[in-house]
């Protein structure tokens, strides 16, 4: 090696954690619910505004960024909770700021609905499931039944 390298690697290891000082780090919890009976958000995004740096929460809603030094705006997003952003977390270098944040639900009310289901009592499958449920002995036969056996009436189709 000649000295110019050696010179260049000291440098490189000697402004290692100047550089590394410029960046600090964010993290917290990210709960839902009335104080004292928080519970964690596990897998809500949490994001640095305007920037690519993102992560997501774990099962018990902890996080953690590594961001530049500076003030930031931190966005918390999550289904059924809507985004929330926290704005003005001041991040210093070689530092962890703390950001626990609880988040509340964006639940929309709505109108009583009710959910109907209509059979085709003329398919084959259906009649079957029917006999099987059915305690006492039946034959049901159907439209499409009598069809396939050319039956003009139920007397010809049993």
């Amino acid at each position: 090696m000649t000295l110019k390298h050696i010179l260049s690697i000291c440098t490189a290891l000697l402004l290692a954690p100047v550089l590394r000082a410029q960046t600090g780090t964010v993290q917290g919890r990210l709960t839902e619910g009335e104080p004292g009976q928080e519970q964690p958000i596990p897998f809500a995004n949490v994001l640095v505004a305007g920037t690519t740096v993102g992560t997501t929460t774990d099962l018990d809603g902890n996080y953690q960024l590594t961001v530049e030094a500076g003030t930031h705006a931190v966005v918390f997003s999550f289904v059924g909770f809507g985004t929330d952003t926290v704005r003005n977390v001041v991040v210093r270098p070689g530092e962890t700021t703390r950001l626990d944040h609880g988040m509340g639900s964006s639940a929309i009310d709505i109108d009583e609905f009710e959910v109907v289901q209509k059979v085709d009592r003329e398919r084959e499958t259906v009649l079957l499931m029917d006999r099987k449920e059915t305690t006492a002995l039946v034959q049901n036969i159907g439209a499409q039944e009598l069809k396939k056996k050319g039956a003009n009436d139920v007397a010809d189709g049993v």
